[in-house]
């Protein structure tokens, strides 16, 4: 199939083709990372770059045979890096090699190439070798398909468009490959497929001595209820019934061990709280959401309709928007999402239907309750406009095909 040019991570690293700067382009596997490596390497060509000054190393795949440390990657650099001018080296799911960190600083120092590499793992700036990179790399974390590439990719590739595209969407997803698929189930088995690799490789290889019945069932629930709010009690005591306190303070403590490792492998995504009101009196929670809808989706046994995630599709759009995005944290309740670039932010609430007073009253009122004077939103799936008291409603198709943006003050 054709590919789409995915402009809106492509942007975000142009500045820096030439830059000192180690690129970081991190995300979950098979979210197209490698894709966008490909689609720089053709810019850097069509700018002039001659092609023997390109080195691609799939550290996964043949290209990347033998690198698999820092001395193996000088002897590969020695080898390939003899052609004049500036050189581009491209080191794909560079996790793969033993202290990465140390072998991409060395590589940066030794040799005044402009280095971009992929990783599937947090721990690429996060882990214990974290001083190495500080202050030498750049992170640009990719997401899936959002809800118009998916769009862009059934135009380009003669796709049919289904009659409810984003509630499609919101089943299915925007993984790249779920559109070789032939239809819905195909594209969930592919997906839970996908789920059980990435934990096979960066779970149970990082962490080969957890139990691994214990983490599926774990992880499962998680990521197909992400959004929802849970403490790793609360769940400790759900899925372990009656046990005494100490199991229950035991398989907490795993719980949160199996919530870092699915974070690490970025199958879920933290959600820090922001303090609206009362940050003293609070104890700001994490929320987590998946990577993906049509994974969250993959991991249910139920089709009923989900609030919590559509919540999960709105935070990863506003995410694609490299904003900063966070659940807003009051004394007498919360908010959705506070959404920021710099000093300017927005508040934003989400739900599924506005059809009962009720729901109209609680999900204005939530926003209402905020005294700052930052723009107020609430996305729906209702084509009819219920904006009222200074607060504006979205028709969330019209935000995911970006006839509307959110205006931050």
């Amino acid at each position: 199939m054709k590919e789409i040019k995915r402009e809106i991570y492509l942007e975000r690293i142009r500045p820096f083709y030439d830059s000192s700067y180690i690129k970081l382009v991190a995300g979950t596997r098979r979210s197209g990372k490698s894709v966008i490596l490909r689609q720089i390497a053709a810019e850097l060509l069509e700018r002039g770059v001659p092609g023997e000054n390109i080195h691609f190393y799939d550290l996964e795949g043949k290209s990347g045979s033998g690198i698999v440390d820092k001395d193996s990657l000088e002897r590969k650099l020695d080898a390939d890096l003899v052609s004049p001018g500036r050189h581009y080296v491209f080191l794909d799911e560079v996790q793969r090699m033993e202290g990465f960190e140390e072998a991409l600083g060395y590589a940066r120092a030794s040799y005044g190439c402009s280095i971009f590499a992929t990783g599937s793992n947090s721990r690429l700036l996060h882990g214990r070798m974290q001083h190495l990179l500080t202050g030498r790399a750049k992170e640009f974390r990719v997401l899936p398909f959002t809800y118009r590439e998916c769009m862009e990719f059934r135009s380009l590739n003669g796709i049919e468009t289904p009659e409810r595209p984003v509630l499609e969407f919101l089943r299915l997803g925007g993984m790249p490959q779920r559109f070789e698929e032939r239809d819905e189930e195909g594209v969930l088995d592919y997906l839970r497929a996908v789920f059980s690799s990435i934990v096979e490789k960066d779970v149970f290889g990082e962490h080969p001595r957890i139990s691994r019945p214990a983490f599926m069932n774990i992880a499962e629930y998680v990521v197909g209820n992400a959004g929802a709010p849970f403490s790793a009690a609360s769940l400790a005591s759900y899925l372990l019934g009656g046990r005494d306190r100490v199991a229950l303070e035991r398989g907490a403590r795993a719980i949160l061990n199996y919530l870092d490792y699915l974070e690490e492998s970025y199958l879920l995504i933290s959600c820090r709280p922001y303090y609206i009101s009362g940050k003293k009196a609070l104890k700001g929670t994490r929320k987590r959401y998946a990577p993906d809808v049509g994974l969250r989706a993959s991991m249910r046994s139920e089709d009923k309709e989900d609030g919590f995630g559509l919540e999960n599709l709105v935070f990863l759009e506003l995410l694609s928007r490299n904003y900063d995005v966070r659940w807003g944290a009051m004394r007498d309740g919360e908010i959705d999402f506070v959404v920021s670039k710099g000093a300017r932010k927005a508040f934003v609430q989400v739900a599924a239907h506005l059809y009962s007073k009720e729901t109209l009253e609680r999900e204005y009122g939530a926003l209402l309750k905020v005294r700052d004077a930052s723009p107020k939103y609430v996305i729906s799936l209702d084509e009819e406009d219920s904006s009222r008291d200074g607060v504006v409603h979205v028709y969330l198709p019209d935000l995911l095909e970006g006839k509307v943006d959110l205006l931050l003050t």
